[in-house]
């Protein structure tokens, strides 16, 4: 039995200290998440952040934003070739499983016709591979990422710690979070933030929120689906 499930399923209170709680909680997110982060990148055909080096005075940064399981959710891509900065909008949806079976495979089918219809004229580059439907996002006109990364980081982007949630926090089971890929040259890290805005008042929810905050200068220049 797990860590996680061992505490939870408890009968008795089992001792935990801060530490062990803590690695337990980044365990918990990491297990979930990046099997799906590593489905994205498959299918738009980019890295995997958390094992690829980078060059020294090269950085990127990934910041993951999405809610229910269902929907599209979005990874913003900020790319710092020594001041040289690139960015990117991917929305991604994982393909779901339909009723039919394709006969020449002899296999239950698979679709990505609503992720592109439902998209249709604010996203463009549409690409499904290892079950996980992409796209770029397309912008009325180009934003200013580095404005935007300058924004993120003065919220604390590159020092925040992963969230702390007490075995006693408050549970939600909808609402939306983030999940921060952080890459300088050999040096990786990664936190999650999980609705922030709920978990009560510090410096580390109120930095998340500032950060989600930021990235709502690129969300305002997408354009519209023709849907």
């Amino acid at each position: 039995m797990s860590f996680h499930a061992r505490v939870s399923s408890a009968q008795t209170p089992v001792v935990v200290d801060s530490a062990e709680w803590a690695a337990a909680w980044k365990s918990v997110w990491q297990s979930v998440y990046y099997r799906t982060f590593d489905s994205v990148v498959i299918s738009a055909k980019v890295s995997r952040l958390r094992s690829s080096a980078l060059a020294k005075g090269h950085r990127e940064v990934r910041i993951w934003v999405g809610g229910g399981l269902a929907s599209v959710q979005d990874v913003y891509r900020f790319v710092d070739d020594r001041g040289h900065l690139f960015g990117e909008l991917i929305q991604y949806r994982r393909v779901g499983q339909v009723d039919r079976v394709d006969s020449s495979r002899d296999r239950p089918g698979v679709t990505d016709d609503d992720f592109m219809l439902s998209l249709r004229g604010s996203c463009s580059r549409f690409s499904t591979a290892a079950r996980m439907s992409t796209c770029r996002a397309d912008f009325a006109r180009p934003p200013d990422w580095g404005a935007v990364l300058k924004r993120a980081e003065a919220a604390g982007l590159w020092v925040l710690p992963d969230q702390w949630i007490p075995r006693d926090g408050t549970q939600v089971t909808d609402g939306w979070g983030m999940t921060v890929e952080l890459r300088d040259g050999n040096r990786y890290r990664a936190y999650h933030y999980d609705n922030p805005e709920l978990r009560g008042p510090s410096p580390e929810n109120a930095s998340a929120v500032a950060i989600r905050a930021a990235l709502g200068a690129i969300d305002s220049l997408r354009k519209t689906s023709a849907r």
